[in-house]
């Protein structure tokens, strides 16, 4: 196998690869959207304790959607190569 065709095929499965990862922080942020409408629901925003558990959701979802665009970032970067090596 070439080296091109080899640098191809580690590139499909690393854009394979972050693209699972992506898919599963896409599910855990919408379970956390789930979580954080049924503390509303149950303790309401005006609850400390609520709030409190609505604030580290939040945190949690930033952390998750900063993830996201790393792993895209990186997507990006390693297509960029891919193109370059190719040629």
């Amino acid at each position: 196998m070439s080296m091109k065709m080899e640098l191809l095929r580690a590139l499909r499965a690393a854009n394979e690869k972050i693209d699972i990862q992506m898919r599963n922080l896409k599910g855990f942020s919408e379970e956390l959207d789930k979580a954080s409408a049924a503390v509303e629901t149950v303790l309401g925003a005006d609850d400390e304790y609520g709030r409190q558990m609505l604030d580290k959701l939040a945190q949690t979802k930033k952390q998750i959607e900063d993830t996201t665009g790393a792993l895209q970032a990186a997507k990006d970067k390693l297509n960029t190569i891919g193109i370059a090596g190719v040629r």
